[in-house]
């Protein structure tokens, strides 16, 4: 349905978080990376992830670039991620991605932050999401040898 939304826009469509990754513990929340390569398109996406039932919640800059939620009444199902094609964000999403479907040991010390996290703050989504930033740039620099 996504891609069918988005038909005819100049964009790239990838599944990424934890649900992309076999065998790491996840929330069931689909999260997904648009690509656009359009600064233009941006506006007609907006519209038409609305109208098939995603929720605009603005411009999240590096934290996630334009978001998008959709829920099953007050349970969150999908998260959409609109970036530049390309760019810094599209990178950092794939490469983490990959990184965790290929790297064992990158994959269970990210499991096991994940864990840690949810333990530490059950109830306060920010701090955990700080928290597994903090893991996730950790991992890249080591990937990548910065």
């Amino acid at each position: 349905m996504l891609a069918e939304a988005l038909d005819g826009l100049s964009c790239q469509i990838e599944h990424i978080g934890s649900t992309a990754i076999s065998g790491l513990p996840a929330k069931p929340i689909l999260d997904i990376a648009v690509g656009m390569t359009e600064s233009g398109d941006l506006r007609e996406s907006i519209a038409r992830l609305q109208q098939v039932g995603y929720d605009y919640r603005g411009d999240a800059g590096d934290g996630g670039g334009y978001v998008f939620v959709r829920a099953n009444g007050e349970v969150r199902t999908h998260h959409i991620h609109v970036v530049a094609l390309g760019g810094a964000q599209w990178r950092r999403y794939l490469m983490l991605r990959d990184l965790l479907r290929t790297d064992a040991g990158a994959r269970e010390r990210y499991a096991a932050a994940k864990r840690e996290l949810a333990d530490r703050f059950p109830g306060d989504r920010k701090s955990y999401t700080d928290g597994k930033d903090e893991v996730i740039d950790r991992l890249l620099r080591e990937a990548t040898g910065e």
